[in-house]
């Protein structure tokens, strides 16, 4: 998880997310409802690899910036605009949160739950193995999102700009450096050996694993020279940004789940909740998801994934019907699908920062996503 970490890092500090997010925003279109499908396509894909919070404040600026450029023309009308305000803003909120849904690293109770399980079930989830079912479900909610925030929440017309700002801040980037090239580099061959790792290992004859490929990926920025700069496109300095008290928060998370299978404390809870083993599986997996979504929209979601995962582990031990893992799985992902205040995750603070949204606002479209991200995670 942290190799992860210090690859969004590079990507940050060379500036490579940035022309990631105008390329796609810029090549899906310069209708309105183009652009709030190119904010939610690069939200959601860069907070693939790189953290939600990191990804929403930097589409916040570029969605802020797009909205200063409506607000200077008579092309549309007030309430339009303020319309298309909370509609891109929000996207942009909902997008990054989701987006990190589809891989191990791309949200912080994903990580938990693949480090908890092996302590529980003896299973291992490799990287390839939780993006096969998590993207479909991913690449789901995000058509429920814009179908809901451009013809329900707000019904965006689907009318062109007269100016195609997108395309001129791609344009005042240049062309695509060098540096950027390295970096790029590495994240493609990072992205790959993650996905082909089960391909690679019989033919190098290694024990390779997610860890060992991440590492590598990070050891590389290290020693890679930049080419504008007499330095490698990582150096030590650039660590100060990498955000430890979140890797202690996990460490402790982790300590805890030895604590419960070393006490056995899991199979003491999973004998209390022998009651529940006749419940219907799926009324189980609703209730335990929206609990989660609820109950995360006031506390963060690595502290609700650290608390209830453990105990997740004892219940679906408790159990004889359904699928245990995917008990625990479900539990992790409901963390992540906060979407109705600004205390419920770090982009939706980033968003309702701008003062362009008020808390009643995201409230009113966070409810319904919530709700169906809970039917999407349970079925």
């Amino acid at each position: 998880y942290m190799g992860g970490f210090i690859l969004a890092i590079a990507i940050e500090r060379w500036n490579l997310h940035r022309r990631i997010a105008l390329s796609i925003v810029n090549r899906i279109g310069n209708s309105l409802r183009s652009i709030v499908l190119g904010v939610l396509v690069a939200s959601a894909f860069l907070s693939m690899w790189i953290s939600n919070a990191a990804t929403a404040l930097m589409m916040l600026p570029i969605a802020v910036a797009l909205l200063g450029e409506l607000d200077e023309r008579d092309q549309f009308g007030p309430q339009e605009r303020e319309a298309f305000a909370r509609t891109l803003l929000l996207t942009v909120a909902y997008a990054a949160s989701i987006g990190g849904l589809a891989t191990i690293i791309g949200s912080v109770p994903n990580a938990i739950v693949v480090a908890m399980i092996p302590q529980f079930f003896d299973i291992e989830i490799s990287f390839l193995q939780w993006m096969i079912f998590a993207l479909p479900l991913t690449l789901l909610l995000l058509v429920v999102l814009y179908v809901y925030l451009t013809r329900i929440y707000s019904r965006v017309p689907n009318t062109r700009l007269e100016v195609n700002f997108v395309a001129q801040e791609l344009e005042k980037l240049g062309p695509i450096t060098k540096d950027e090239k390295r970096v790029l580099t590495v994240f493609v061959l990072t992205a790959l050996a993650w996905a082909l790792r089960g391909w690679l290992a019989p033919f190098f004859d290694l024990p390779i694993n997610d860890t060992l490929i991440a590492v590598i990926a990070a050891v590389s920025l290290f020693i890679i020279p930049a080419h504008s700069e007499k330095r490698s496109l990582l150096i030590w300095d650039d660590m100060k940004n990498l955000p430890w008290g979140l890797f202690i928060l996990w460490g402790g998370g982790m300590s805890l789940a030895a604590a419960f299978s070393a006490s056995d404390l899991t199979g003491w809870i999973s004998q209390q909740l022998q009651l529940l083993d006749g419940v219907n599986y799926f009324l189980l997996l609703l209730f335990m998801v929206l609990l989660m979504l609820f109950l995360t929209e006031i506390i963060s979601n690595t502290a609700t994934a650290n608390m209830a995962l453990p105990i997740t582990a004892g219940l679906a031990a408790a159990i004889t019907t359904g699928n245990p893992l995917g008990l625990m799985v479900a539990v992790a992902l409901a963390t992540t699908c906060a979407f109705m205040l600004p205390i419920s995750t770090p982009p939706n603070a980033a968003v309702f920062s701008s003062g362009r949204i008020t808390i009643k606002q995201m409230a009113k479209a966070g409810i319904a996503m919530n709700l169906v991200s809970a039917l999407v995670i349970t079925l």
